[in-house]
């Protein structure tokens, strides 16, 4: 532990020099917590050992599940101890750091039942989550003023409804009430939106189109994360370049397991999706400059992605 650790240790306290408001003192505990939980996915992300052939995607192997029920009780814990001075603003930093301690089962690429249920965890928490924000803009307009980490937040719940609804873990879920919730979110999207050409507009037309995707395969596979290198962004990024791949004009642009193991790629005619899966579509974005994704580039566009403060 560095001098920096305790010095944060002693400000999530009281009855010290280093103490802060209550206010603050809160959102630093969850920020401490949060960082507890990225070092224990990062540090305990590994690969598998023994033969691998060349090329091969790396496979990582979770076992940290322990640490996570831990990390889990800690957070209820949490929440529990300060809920009675609980803002409109702590509820929401609170869902916020439940769906990024789960969105990290999507590092699991193990075929195995904890994973799902890590998983369908992290579906509830984006559930929830989102429920919280649409309820809250409802009655609050938060839409109108959602700071720039609560937004990165609602994006990687949508990326993860839209994950979870487009695979074979729907059988396991309310699917209509994730639909609906789903179609919610992308409306909601584009009322955080500034402008056409932000983040958060683009984003919403890219769930859209992902939605009416031709891709049916997908249907029936569990849910698959790819981009393992951003730790907290990765949904985000992953959920683009699937897009990318289909609608952005790079077809080999990260190509899924399915396509790894295929030894020669087969174009195949696009069919609809199923009737059940449809939802009302939005206008189809058509702007160069959303293909090309340049807006990624900016590395601050996603920085602190796994922290509740900016």
């Amino acid at each position: 532990m560095t001098p920096f650790d305790k010095t944060i240790n002693f400000a999530c306290q009281t009855g010290n020099i280093y103490t802060v408001p209550d206010d603050l003192r809160f959102k630093l505990i969850l920020q401490r917590y949060c960082n507890r939980v990225t070092q224990v996915i990062y540090g305990d992300l590994r690969e598998p050992q023994g033969d691998s052939n060349a090329g091969d995607r790396p496979s990582f192997a979770l076992t940290w599940e322990s640490n996570l029920n831990a990390l889990n009780y800690e957070l209820d814990e949490i929440e529990q101890q300060h809920s009675h001075m609980f803002s409109m603003y702590d509820r929401i930093y609170v869902s916020a750091a439940r769906l990024y301690m789960h969105s990290m089962y999507f590092f699991d690429s193990s075929p195995t039942p904890t994973r799902k249920i890590g998983i369908l965890r992290a579906y509830a928490s984006a559930f929830s989550f989102t429920t919280l924000i649409t309820s809250l803009d409802s009655t609050h307009k938060l839409f109108s003023y959602m700071c720039a980490y609560h937004v990165r937040m609602f994006l990687v719940a949508t990326c993860i409804l839209l994950k979870v609804l487009r695979s074979s873990y729907r059988h396991d879920i309310d699917f209509e009430a994730g639909k609906k919730l789903c179609s919610d979110a992308t409306v909601a999207a584009n009322k955080v939106a500034v402008g056409s050409g932000d983040s958060a507009g683009k984003l919403a037309k890219m769930v859209a189109q992902v939605w009416h995707s031709g891709d049916t395969d997908v249907l029936e596979e569990p849910p698959e994360l790819l981009v393992k290198s951003r730790l907290g962004a990765s949904i985000i990024y992953d959920f683009i370049w699937m897009w990318r791949q289909e609608f952005g004009g790079v077809p080999e642009a990260y190509p899924s397991s399915r396509q790894n193991q295929s030894l020669i790629c087969q174009a195949k005619p696009s069919s609809p999706p199923p009737e059940t899966m449809m939802f009302q579509p939005l206008d189809v974005f058509q702007d160069a400059s959303f293909v090309d994704l340049d807006f990624l580039n900016d590395p601050n566009w996603m920085e602190c992605l796994e922290e509740p403060m900016s």
